[in-house]
């Protein structure tokens, strides 16, 4: 079964990373600079470490690879095309962070220890777009995120059910961060879309 919730996984990662490309190719979505700029740094480790914190197992470590690709392709072509936020003091703070807890790593070698470090600063990277929503200076459409949940959900399947069974540190990412933090930014935008406080465009 493990390998049925990686795919199913891994092609719902595909859909997110897709769907969220192509509304900010039409405009539909404005990428906060800070997340997206945090994301990338913070993914990048993050599946650096999380390959040994799962055992080198490929099935679990996949959705982080195709998350981080599709991170990659969206902030190259936010960056070129200019569709960022401006970056804030904290936001500067938290990119800091981000290369402390690299530093430590590859001073300790203790990537268990990294990985759940990251975990903290790739929650706080969701905090900007939070932020952004709230005060209606980003836009963002809910399917990428809803996408985003369903696919940290069958991660989770998928590390319960490894045949060489799981170790907690393995459930941090996916339900902090895949769930917890996709998902406290796709219900203000469900909260913003049910109050009328974005335009026609923004609701798309």
């Amino acid at each position: 079964m493990a390998e049925i919730y990686s795919l199913i996984a891994g092609i719902l990662m595909i859909l997110v990373m897709a769907t969220y490309l192509y509304k900010v190719v039409t405009g539909i979505s404005t990428p906060n600079t800070a997340t997206w700029v945090i994301v990338l740094v913070v993914m990048t480790l993050n599946t650096l470490t999380y390959y040994t914190v799962v055992g080198g197992d490929l099935r679990k470590v996949g959705i982080s690879v195709l998350a981080t690709l599709g991170i990659i392709a969206i902030f190259t072509y936010s960056l070129f095309k200019g569709k960022f936020s401006r970056i804030g003091l904290i936001d500067g703070i938290v990119i800091s962070l981000a290369f402390v807890v690299g530093f430590v790593w590859r001073t300790t070698g203790d990537a268990v220890l990294a990985n759940l470090a990251l975990q903290i600063v790739l929650l706080i990277s969701f905090l900007p777009t939070a932020r952004g929503l709230v005060r209606n200076e980003i836009r963002d459409h809910p399917l990428p995120w809803t996408l985003a949940v369903l696919s940290y959900c069958f991660q989770i399947l998928t590390v319960l059910s490894g045949v060489k069974g799981w170790t907690w540190p393995e459930l941090v990412f996916p339900i902090l961060n895949g769930i917890f933090g996709n998902g406290t930014v796709l219900c203000i935008i469900i909260w913003k879309r049910r109050r009328g406080n974005w335009t026609s465009t923004a609701s798309s």
